[in-house]
């Protein structure tokens, strides 16, 4: 994961200048061979180095495939394209799990499941060597130079975070980590600031539209990843549901990443793009404090309620909020667009998941058992420390609300605007 943070803005400039097809199916070999190496070897250092492998492939693959979509379809059919790109992603999602946990069960169940994937990317790699490239080559020299300094910065930003809830604050790995982040991001601002061909070109914020789209993913990433990733262990913790009911609970969760987007695909054209916003917007604001409402309940259908609320906002963003985002931009940006957009994913989810759990151990850490009594009073607690957990859980619940309403509003004023100027300029050219 932290070689895939690091490596989607290169690889998305990258493919502008090389071609989307040729990153795509470099991406794909790659991956396929990282994959299928990883899966039979039984040696930890080189697992390691294959999984980083794959971590650099599947940012190619990601960042090229959104683009290839932008530019291979015409504009009237992307809507519709990207919410079946979006079917595939949920069903992906839900299925890849299940799938890769169920040959646990099977003996060498691991290196078969590798070899089966393996053979699968390399036939979808055999059949797209002939699918003609529609990419509008960037024929100006590709700023390399910049792009291995953001890379870095990417390196060694992601791996803080991701590691910081494992090493102290006083670990000198955390604070080497630091001063090259910053010594980067210096070097990085120094670099682009005169470049001729920036790898990230800051000037793509402008575009209201693409800002919006990136604002969103980073809420998603904040109001449900980090809340999947962290109850799991509130459960545990706080209840006495068996490991069958949590796992119940989590996957009613991932459900609507599997159903909302065949239905949305199939009513695309009566479903606009604000209109799935908006219902993005609104369940991210609303689900956090149904959530909350049901702390401390002895039942699980509350808790699948809540979840499948939760899990709705992520997938409905799934029909469209890609395809928006890249399409916002010329198509011979498309590339960067889409590494640009997957790194603020991918940083939203990373930076979220462990500052989310942070928050949640300091004010667990500081309440009292009286005070988290007098909090919440209706709620039924096993022991003192699921009443502690439970209001800790409860505080940080209203205050992701509160902060995905505020961010909501400035997503639409940034959307709404941009949408009319684009209505105005439409109307100015007629």
């Amino acid at each position: 994961m932290v070689m895939y943070g690091a490596f989607l803005p290169i690889t998305g400039s990258l493919s502008d200048f090389v071609g989307r097809k040729n990153i795509f199916l470099l991406g794909l070999i790659f991956f396929s061979i990282g994959f299928l190496l990883g899966g039979i070897i039984d040696n930890y250092a080189y697992i390691l180095f294959f999984r980083a492998i794959c971590g650099i492939a599947a940012a190619a693959v990601t960042t090229s495939a959104t683009s290839l979509l932008a530019s291979h379809i015409d504009e009237a059919k992307r809507p519709k394209a990207f919410s079946i790109f979006g079917i595939f992603l949920g069903v992906g999602m839900i299925a890849g799990p299940l799938v890769a946990s169920g040959f646990n069960y099977v003996s060498r169940g691991w290196t078969i499941f590798s070899v089966i994937t393996a053979l699968i990317l390399l036939l979808l790699f055999i059949s797209l060597i002939y699918v003609s490239d529609k990419t509008r080559y960037a024929y100006t020299k590709f700023d390399w130079f910049g792009g291995m300094v953001l890379t870095l910065f990417l390196l060694s930003t992601v791996s803080l975070i991701s590691f910081l809830p494992i090493w102290s604050i006083t670990n000198r790995k955390v604070a080497f980590l630091i001063i090259v982040s910053l010594i980067c991001a210096l070097a990085l601002y120094g670099i682009e600031k005169s470049a001729k061909n920036p790898v990230l070109d800051l000037t793509i914020f402008k575009n209201r539209t693409f800002s919006s789209m990136s604002i969103t993913t980073l809420l998603l990433g904040f109001g449900y990843i980090s809340i999947m990733f962290y109850f799991p262990y509130y459960f545990k913790t706080t209840t006495d549901f068996t490991s069958f009911q949590v796992g119940v609970i989590m996957t009613v969760a991932t459900l609507p990443s599997f159903i909302f987007p065949p239905i949305i695909a199939k009513f695309r054209s009566s479903l606009n793009n604000g209109c799935l916003l908006k219902a993005t917007l609104v369940l991210l604001s609303v689900s956090p404090l149904y959530l909350n409402y049901v702390l401390g309940s002895e039942g699980i259908l509350h808790y699948c309620v809540a979840m499948f609320l939760l899990g709705s906002s992520f997938g409905i963003s799934l029909s469209y909020i890609d395809g928006v985002a890249v399409s916002s931009v010329d198509v011979y940006q498309s590339g960067l667009a889409a590494g640009t957009f997957n790194t603020f994913r991918i940083g939203g989810e990373s930076i979220s998941i462990p500052l989310v759990s942070t928050v949640i151990t300091l004010l667990n850490n500081k309440i009292s058992n009286n005070n988290a009594s007098g909090i919440i009073m209706n709620n039924h607690f096993i022991n003192n420390v699921g009443s502690r957990l439970t209001t800790s859980t409860s505080i940080t619940l209203l205050a992701m609300s509160f902060i995905c309403l505020i961010f909501s509003i400035l997503v639409l004023i940034l959307y709404y605007t941009s949408k009319k100027r684009n209505q105005a300029y439409e109307n100015f050219q007629e």
